[in-house]
């Protein structure tokens, strides 16, 4: 394995998430090659100072707040979603309305529908 080959998987070889056949690869070359080992070396480092760090976990009290502030905003969303789509379907149907009435005075259709039907 090359210097290249190895610099793209010496992070996996760190953390130990490699194959077998991979690390032993990787363990080879770092036999032959410094500048990898100490590469190497500073990953491994790296990797176990920041498995040492301890968890941080959020309050209970942040968690009902951060909660709370979602469900308020799912419900606003969802009040105003309900009233557009409430309003819309009124609105569609006056444009239509008034759009057909258009198209009925613009082509001059008689009042009553069924003299035209039996003019043919």
């Amino acid at each position: 394995m090359n210097c290249e080959n190895v610099q793209k998987i010496l992070d996996g070889y760190a953390n130990g998430s490699l194959s077998a056949e991979q690390t032993k690869l990787v363990d080879e070359h770092l036999l032959i090659c410094k500048e990898c080992l100490l590469e190497s070396i500073a990953l491994k480092e790296l990797s176990l100072t920041i498995k040492s760090i301890p968890k941080a976990y959020p309050s209970k009290t942040f968690k009902k707040k951060i909660l709370g502030r979602y469900e308020a905003e799912i419900k606003k969303k969802k009040s105003l979603f309900g009233a557009v789509l409430l309003s819309l379907p009124p609105i569609f149907i006056t444009i239509f309305y008034f759009l057909f009435m258009i198209f009925l005075h613009l082509m001059n259709f008689p009042d009553d529908v069924e003299s035209m039907i039996f003019q043919f």
